[in-house]
Parts: C-alpha cells; structure tokens; sequence
C-alpha cells in the first residue's frame, strides 16, 4: 500500500448573546478594560527553548493502517469523546478511529446530488447529536449533514454567501465560522466587516456577530505573475480557534484577543505593534490554561504586483500566571530537532479542553530516525512502524 500524506494548514467591548426563539439576540457595550496582559508584536523578546513534555502531557497514536482505511491528505482531525474523525481532502471522505488508533469505518459520498457533496472543504461534528456536518465546496453554499454511519440526514442551504475560512461546532443549535468572501481575491467586491458568524444547524441561516473589523488585514496575497497567470500565497495562520467548546479570536486587523465563551466575547490579551501596517499578522497558535502562544509574521508586499516578496515568522508564548512573554522555540523532547513544528495549529483540530492534536509522517520518522534524532517513546515505537503506514498522532494535554 502506497500512501501520501500532507497535513493542510490553511494556523474592547464585550459583547453579549443570548437565544431568542431559534436566532441568537445580540446586545452590545463598550468600555475600558485594565489589567490584561499586553504583547508587543514587534518587541524584541528573549529567546527561550520550551519542550512539550515539560508543561504538557504527550501521548502518540499510531493510526491504524489496513486496505480500508489507508489516509492521503489530511486536512481536519477531530477527538470527541473516544473517537477520532479524520477528513481526508485526496480520497474526499471521512474516517474514524478509536483514540487507540484503531480503524472503526470511513463515508465518501461525493456527487452533485441533494445528499452528496463536490468536494469536503471542512467539516464539524456535533458529539450530541452524533452528526458530521460537511462544508462543501465554498462556491456551494451548503452544509450536508451525515450520522456517524454516512447516511445522510438533511441539506442545509446557508441564508448568505459566506466563505468559510474556519467553522466549527459551537453549541447545542449553531455552527461559529469565519467568513472570508470577497477578502481574498482581489475585485471581486467589498468583504463583510462582520466576518464572524453563526450558522443554524436545522435552517442554515446564517446570523453575523456584532464584532465589527475595519479595514480587514487578509492572510492570502494574489499577484499577477507578469504573463497573465495570478498566483496565491497564503500564509498558514488563522483568526478563529477552538478551545475545547470556547472560541478564541485573534483577529488579524484588531488588537484584542477575546475568548467567546457561552456567547460572551470577553477580552483577554492586547496586541500592540500591528495596527497600522498591513502586513503585520498575528494569530493564536496554540493556548492553553496557562499559556498563549501567537504566531508572528511581517508580510512585505509588492505594492504594484501584490506579491509577497518576504515574510519574517516568530512564535511567541505568553505565560497568564507569570505574565512573562518569551520568543519561544517549541520543540519535542523526542524529536528536538523539530522547532515549532506547523502541525501545532489548532485551526486543522479540534480536540477537548487544554488539549491539542498534531501528526507525525512515518516516512519522516525513518528519516529522523535513520539520523539517530528520535529518542524516547517516538524511537520506541519504529519497530511497529512501516515507512508506508498511517501518520502517528501526537495528543498534548497541558499540565
């Protein structure tokens, strides 16, 4: 069995919701907030080595690999309860393991039908309801909603023309997405400044939050090649994270970071540094508990071509109990040669509380280990492993 992987990245108000019959009522303040943790985006902080086993627990998953359940590319990883959903975008379906890494049974229902798909852009699932809702291609407009066993359910055509760039499971009744239509491409019209939204997950409608972003920064960079042929660079980071069932937005063009948690958009960490350069991005990475990490990056941008010319990357990792910052080098004990390895994004999981997923290559592995660079439980587990198996998942539950 040949296999190929890749692991796609595509990584002060408060604001009040409450339900009102099936549509979330918004109620809105303003107000000055104090005491929260301020992080200078362009601060030359200190440089520190962090490595995962010391502030987090780390377990591997070996995927299991059969004739059935043989993965290509990787694009979502979902752990709810004792199972692991895997969208795979190469074979266009949807597998499921045990978190053991045993193989349970895998969909693909793709068509142009009322119950198929074009193409699986996203998915969420709703544990509750034991429903996987599927974002068909954006162009679409629709959600087509399956059980755990494939069989369709319903067809949820969205009310607006929405782009998701990020979607999740938010609650009992709605879907929490990040809208990017008519941001990333260039004339095609004027994006929303209401870029977060819920989705109704019996109606499809789709109700905006009331969190207004003024000239929206855009993480996509088309550029005119010179012979007609545009081409798109993206940077791999995103406003719109999970937190077990919280939400964590980290808006490229504001300065607030803010939990939404149980409908409540509540500021937790400024930004300062970014405000009015385009190409200063910054999202949450990873946050925990105790620790925030942000990705950095300076985008400088061809004013003319639009093409991204150079890009400077960091990682930062702020610390809420000591409100120490640091530029952080986040490694594996195991595998320290890998530095804040991108598969630590948490717009590509969705996992419970304070916990993160991200994967290992088995081929990459061999490399690694053909070097003498594992050590520890990952080194352990190559006697089990074939260049051409399943990835291993890395479960990291902080301490």
């Amino acid at each position: 069995m040949k296999t190929f992987h890749t692991l796609l990245t595509l990584a002060l108000g408060g604001l009040f919701l409450t339900s009102c019959g099936n549509k979330p009522r918004t109620e809105t303040h303003s107000g000055t907030e104090t005491g929260l943790p301020v992080i200078d985006l362009q601060k030359d902080y200190p440089e520190q080595e962090v490595f995962l086993q010391d502030i987090a627990d780390v377990t591997y998953i070996p995927l299991e690999t059969t004739d059935e359940s043989v993965l290509g590319v990787i694009s979502k990883i979902i752990c709810r309860n004792d199972t692991l959903i895997i969208l795979d975008l190469q074979q266009k379906k949807v597998f499921f393991f045990n978190t053991e890494g045993k193989y349970l049974s895998s969909f693909g229902h793709v068509g142009g039908g009322k119950t198929e798909y074009a193409f699986p852009y996203n998915l969420c699932v709703d544990p509750d309801r034991r429903e996987i809702l599927v974002y068909d291609t954006p162009m679409k407009f629709r959600i087509v909603v399956y059980d755990f066993a494939g069989s369709f359910i319903r067809e949820l055509k969205l009310s607006e023309e929405i782009s998701a760039d990020g979607i999740y499971n938010y609650d009992k009744d709605y879907l929490l997405a990040y809208d990017v239509h008519k941001l990333q491409i260039p004339g095609s019209g004027t994006p929303s400044p209401y870029p977060y939204c819920f989705i109704s997950k019996t109606t499809g409608e789709v109700t905006r939050l009331p969190l207004k972003v003024e000239k929206r920064k855009n993480n996509s960079f088309y550029y005119d090649q010179g012979n007609g042929t545009t081409m798109l660079s993206t940077i791999q980071m995103s406003p719109l994270i999970m937190k077990g069932r919280d939400a964590v937005i980290t808006d490229f063009a504001l300065d607030t970071i803010y939990r939404y948690a149980n409908r409540v958009l509540e500021p937790i960490a400024i930004r300062q540094g970014g405000e009015d350069d385009m190409g200063m991005l910054s999202s949450t990475l990873l946050i925990s508990d105790r620790y925030c990490f942000l990705n950095v990056t300076h985008v400088q941008v061809n004013p003319e071509s639009h093409q991204m010319e150079s890009s400077e990357n960091k990682v930062l990792m702020c610390d809420w109990e000591t409100d120490k910052v640091v530029t952080v080098q986040l490694a594996n004990k195991d595998i320290p040669q890998m530095k804040n390895y991108t598969g630590f994004d948490m717009a590509n999981m969705s996992a419970p509380d304070n916990c993160f997923i991200t994967l290992y290559l088995p081929d990459v592995l061999y490399s690694f280990d053909e070097q003498h660079l594992l050590s520890g439980e990952l080194k352990a587990l190559m006697s089990r492993l074939d260049p051409e198996n399943n990835p291993v998942l890395m479960l990291v539950k902080f301490k």
